[in-house]
């Protein structure tokens, strides 16, 4: 499946893999903050970068996208490892 520009957009922002720190933060592999918040689950990061990398594309899409690109992610691990202990 071919991502849509958006998605593309989304998917340059950041490079895996990724990793959570135990005071609430995701980086990417460059050291890049992906989300933020210890107060909450998480909070999507990048309006920064966002505002200065893309010239026709409204930044708040793309962190839009990147937010739903996180909750597929965490679906598609549960669904994972639940399928996985159902079959043990």
């Amino acid at each position: 499946m071919n991502p849509t520009k958006i998605e593309q957009e989304a998917f340059d922002l950041y490079t895996p893999p990724f990793v959570y720190d135990d005071s609430g933060y995701i980086f990417d592999a460059n050291g890049e903050m992906v989300a933020d918040d210890p107060d909450a689950f998480v909070r999507v990061r990048g309006w920064g970068r966002l505002m200065h990398m893309y010239d026709n594309v409204d930044a708040a899409t793309i962190q839009d996208k990147i937010g739903e690109m996180i909750a597929l992610a965490l679906t598609e691990y549960w669904e994972k490892h639940l399928k996985s202990k159902l079959e043990k």
